[in-house]
């Protein structure tokens, strides 16, 4: 999947270069963090991880070198030793503390391949995951937004540490606490990204999310118990919820277009949630949001200025829920939800027109560009028996419909879209659809001009028509 970033450093430089060399026994490399978890977004210099965090990795590191943990007495004190040690007293030096820690974490994980005793194994488990506890509470006193993202990530490697490791697991208790980081890691997530209002770091973000809801949705699927499930898609469907607030801080164009690559995996990914959750509440819950998040999306779909980028983007969300809601099992209120934004979405494809027009002005502006409204013949708007009549070709094509003039009965049609207006020349009856209609004013030839009423007509086109006596000013708005 194609991650959109904008401004990017390696987090906590010195702790990434001194894992470059470091390797377990041969038959289990060091892991490597991907190099969409290692990068994050920020405007400054990254600090750099104080020196006693660094001084206990490089300790556990040369434990890990040797492939050797059949006693993991020191291994375990070195690793206690960061829970107090995470939080700095700067908030830069937290952040860089939160990343090393992760990393380092990140590369331990590997060496549980190694230990053969099950008792041992736990043991190793249970002092990662109170580590992991630490770093989650050491994200609450940042503030700043590439802070912010740092942490962010880092829930996104602990979650999917929490996957890898479910799978070695030895007893119930091991699996509940995994559990349970695993919830609090998607609710510091969560805590996080609601902070995000920075536009640039709104996509960082969002990407972010990407990787943090595929984790999650893969840890779905290893759960047993339905008590399991419902925690950790309760926070998945939070998480969602909230990455729908921060895309109403979307406004640039680059940024919009940008996003419709991330989002609509966004959307497969919440299907899979609600697939995958075997819980009914969950699956309720997810969908729900789902519904909010579609909705949050015509913000994105606003700051879109060319309307193909619009188009092209709303055709593929509606092939995609539609696809959804053909299979899905969720109940018929849900779907009527998800349907619905899906439906307000669409209207954000639409053009809108707003033209404007004078009495006794031959000119008129069509979003904003002024052109005459009977090209080369000067014709303007008059008022007739309270109502304006007008040349009205120019209009009707500016709106996209065509006009046709049937000489032998005197005869004006118009059509636009699937709408056909009829109109004859000094009868006060007229057509729309075959429905018969009656006219305040008839049309009429003035100085060889056809000149017809001009609300009768936009509004049985679907326009909206403003009048300010004051200017004698028309409005007509319309959107295609």
């Amino acid at each position: 999947m194609k991650k959109i970033m904008s401004t990017i450093v390696i987090a906590a430089t010195l702790i990434t270069q001194s894992f470059s060399g470091a390797v377990l026994a041969d038959s289990s490399p060091a892991a490597d963090l991907s190099t969409d978890q290692l990068l994050i977004m920020s405007n400054s210099t990254t600090a750099q991880p104080s020196s006693d965090i660094a001084d206990i990795i490089k300790n556990v590191q040369e434990i890990l070198s040797t492939g050797n943990i059949e006693d993991p007495s020191t291994l375990i004190t070195y690793f206690n030793e960061f829970k107090g040690k995470i939080s700095a007293s700067d908030e830069d030096t937290t952040a860089a503390n939160i990343s090393a820690t992760v990393n380092a974490i990140h590369t331990f994980k590997t060496a549980l391949a190694l230990i053969k005793d099950n008792k041992i194994k736990n043991q190793v488990i249970q002092a990662v995951l109170d580590i992991e506890g630490a770093v989650i509470n050491a994200t609450y006193s940042l503030k700043s937004q590439s802070n912010l993202l740092i942490a962010a990530n880092s829930a996104v490697i602990i979650v999917e540490d929490m996957c890898d490791i479910i799978k070695i697991v030895g007893d119930e208790l091991t699996l509940n606490n995994t559990v349970a980081i695993v919830n609090n890691s998607l609710d510091i997530f969560d805590q996080c990204i609601a902070k995000i209002t920075d536009e640039e770091a709104v996509v960082q973000a969002v990407n972010a999310t990407d990787d943090v809801m595929e984790k999650a949705s893969s840890f779905l699927r290893s759960l047993n118990t339905n008590n399991q499930r419902k925690f950790v898609g309760e926070s998945a469907a939070k998480v969602l919820a909230t990455e729908a607030n921060i895309l109403k801080n979307i406004k640039s164009n680059d940024n919009a277009v940008a996003l419709t690559e991330v989002i609509p995996t966004i959307i497969n990914l919440t299907n899979q949630m609600i697939g995958n959750s075997k819980n009914a509440e969950v699956a309720q819950m997810a969908a729900q949001n789902m519904a909010k998040y579609l909705n949050a999306m015509g913000s994105v779909i606003d700051a879109m200025n060319s309307s193909d980028d619009k188009t092209k983007f709303i055709e593929g969300i509606k092939t995609e829920i539609d696809g959804f809601l053909k299979n899905s099992l969720l109940e018929n209120s849900e779907k009527t939800a998800i349907q619905k934004a899906v439906t307000a979405i669409s209207e954000k494809a639409k053009t809108k027109i707003v033209i404007v027009l004078y009495v006794n002005n031959p000119k008129m502006t069509i979003n904003g560009a002024e052109k005459e409204i009977d090209p080369g013949r000067g014709t303007k708007p008059t008022i007739v028996n309270d109502r304006t009549l007008v040349p009205i070709a120019s209009i009707i094509e500016a709106m996209g419909g065509t006009v046709s003039w049937d000489g032998t009965e005197r005869r004006v049609d118009i059509t636009l879209g699937s709408t056909n207006i009829k109109l004859w020349i000094n009868k006060l009856q007229a057509q729309v659809n075959g429905q018969n209609k009656t006219l305040d004013v008839a049309p009429v030839i003035i100085n060889d001009r056809t000149m017809l009423p001009l609300r009768f007509i936009t509004e049985n086109l679907g326009a909206e028509v403003g009048w300010d006596g004051t200017e004698k000013k028309i409005t007509i708005t319309y959107e295609k």
